[in-house]
């Protein structure tokens, strides 16, 4: 896959992560809103602790806004780890790709012996000449496999 297709993908992902952790954030905000307003002025009836909790876990599991909203976090959640793994799938191909373009870059260098007493002892520029040529190389290849109709802004 390309770098381009890649940086596509992974934008559509973002997007797609950054929509499930807000739908998954107002889930939540709907919860805590919808719990308060349940919660009697006086508090949970009840004798004891565990009477209380089980009086506030009757009244919310009633409550059908409240469910609905937990039902939205719950589906939110399970939809980013999926995402997750989609995500870091890319992520893994972008960098073999990149690791693949450095290694042809260092075997473009090895096979030309870059030295450093090549534009004044500047290796930076040296690597830069020899970047550029093979890049030029690799386009005019593409450009002698293209169709006939086929137009290059070279």
């Amino acid at each position: 896959m390309l770098l381009d297709e890649l940086a596509d993908r992974l934008s559509v992902a973002y997007a797609k992560r950054a929509k499930l952790e807000l739908d998954r954030w107002q889930a939540d905000q709907l919860l805590a809103e919808r719990a308060k307003a349940l919660t009697p002025e006086n508090g949970w009836p009840g004798r004891n602790e565990q009477a209380r909790q089980a009086a506030r876990e009757k009244a919310l599991a009633e409550d059908s806004a409240y469910q609905n909203a937990l039902t939205n976090r719950q589906a939110a959640h399970e939809k980013l780890l999926g995402l997750a793994g989609e995500i870091d799938s890319l992520e893994a191909q972008r960098r073999a790709a990149e690791w693949r373009i450095r290694e042809r870059m260092v075997e473009l260098l090895e096979r030309n012996s870059v030295a450093p007493q090549r534009r004044g002892d500047r290796v930076e520029a040296a690597f830069d000449d020899l970047a550029q040529a093979g890049l030029d190389a690799a386009l005019e290849a593409e450009a002698e496999d293209a169709p006939a109709d086929v137009e290059f802004p070279f």
